[in-house]
């Protein structure tokens, strides 16, 4: 990941995962939409790449799975160990591959960081799972659990959700 990146997620971090649990788009979206996908996790290993605010990763903990979450930003993965003490594996790691992919850039924050993602083909996001051995077992597309609220507390995030997807959900697991 190039400097440039880098240093703008730094900057986001600790704004980032103070208040990202309270965000419309992760409460009434994404959230709801990856958790439909997980069920059970007591006794299951998780590996977890850009747990953010750690939201994922005490979830799961607290389940009872074994969680190893990894993030580029040194920041973010010392907010997750705060967040879940020793009862994950927290890393700083970078798996950087940007095979056919493009570098997207918005603005976050009253500050108006600037912040840079990928946008992956979904091939990109699935062939790797598969040639890992995954079986692709579901796919959610989020859509919002409480849109009036959504709406009301966020509606240009809101109406944008409509026409452009910020999250694709994945449940790929090994076979026993």
């Amino acid at each position: 990941m190039s400097d440039r990146v880098l240093r703008a997620y730094q900057k986001l971090g600790a704004h980032y995962a103070s208040g990202v649990d309270a965000k419309p788009i992760y409460r009434y979206y994404e959230r709801p939409a990856m958790l439909s996908l997980v069920g059970s996790v007591e006794g299951k290993r998780f590996l977890e790449p850009g747990p953010a605010s750690g939201f994922y990763t005490e979830t799961f903990t607290n389940r009872g799975a074994d969680v190893i979450a990894f993030d580029i930003v040194p920041d973010l993965v010392a907010h997750v160990k705060r967040r879940v003490g020793d009862r994950a594996t927290v890393l700083v790691a970078d798996l950087h591959d940007p095979f056919g992919v493009r570098l997207l850039e918005d603005r976050w924050t009253a500050d108006r960081v600037e912040v840079h993602f990928y946008r992956r083909p979904l091939q990109a996001m699935i062939a790797p799972l598969l040639q890992g051995g995954f079986v692709l077992t579901d796919l959610v597309e989020p859509r919002p659990t409480n849109p009036e609220e959504y709406r009301e507390q966020a509606p240009e995030e809101y109406r944008r959700l409509q026409t452009q997807p910020w999250f694709l959900c994945i449940k790929a697991m090994k076979p026993s």
